[in-house]
């Protein structure tokens, strides 16, 4: 419906939402086919953003997105990236709402539309009981992702093994976790226990976070997998 209408109307229509890579990178491979005439174009502010907004149409514009800083200082406790998305999501604002959410030291950074921001200065008050402060900050300094390197052994690429070895949990346990819809491949819930998780792919686990699989270290003489997986932090 936007494509269409930015070509009648000629001019720029952007999505009210943020779009993981599943999403448009299939809309970038219809337009590469030739299947989609509309100029299309993605911005997630940050370099290699995972979540972001679509816009059609062929004229130069800013995108109505902002870059938010939420500041949340404790000597008392580690502030994490979990306790800034349940924060933000405890007030009733979507997930589509909001881009990549990056964490550096006290602070985190995200994208997302200027009423967002208006919405959450006056009702975000703290961070798992952290007061905080919200401030747009200037899109030319962008923090850099922090990764944590994990190194798993597994038998298989099967989702249910490197679930039970990133939890550490048993193959059944692991299961347990996939059948109740806590896992997610790529930003889609995943039930199939035995599908095959490709280098590249980022597997989100309920209340543990999101892995990145980056590559295979080496194939033990049991035959048994070491692979490097990359937390984000």
């Amino acid at each position: 419906d936007k494509m269409l209408l930015s070509s009648k109307l000629n001019k720029n229509v952007f999505s009210s939402e943020f779009y993981p890579p599943i999403v448009w990178e299939k809309v970038n491979s219809l337009f590469i086919q030739g299947r989609l005439e509309a100029k299309f174009s993605t911005y997630g502010i940050f370099d290699e953003a995972e979540r972001r907004i679509i816009k059609w149409g062929r004229l130069e514009e800013n995108y109505p997105i902002e870059l938010v800083k939420i500041e949340a200082s404790s000597k008392f406790q580690k502030i994490e990236h979990k306790h800034y998305l349940g924060s933000i999501l405890s007030l009733g604002i979507k997930r589509e709402k909001i881009g990549d959410l990056i964490v550096q030291g006290d602070c985190c950074y995200f994208p997302t539309f200027l009423n967002i921001i208006e919405f959450l200065k006056l009702n975000l008050l703290q961070i798992n009981k952290v007061p905080c402060n919200i401030n747009i900050v200037d899109k030319t300094f962008l923090p850099e992702v922090n990764f944590e390197d994990v190194i798993i052994d597994i038998s298989s690429y099967r989702l249910d093994a490197i679930v039970g070895s990133l939890c550490r949990v048993s193959r059944s346990a692991s299961e347990e976790i996939i059948r109740k819809g806590f896992v997610q491949i790529n930003f889609l819930i995943c039930l199939e226990k035995n599908k095959n998780i490709n280098f590249g792919d980022i597997i989100t686990i309920k209340k543990l976070g999101k892995f990145k699989m980056f590559e295979l270290i080496k194939i033990t003489k049991s035959k048994r997998l070491k692979v490097l997986f990359k937390k984000y932090s």
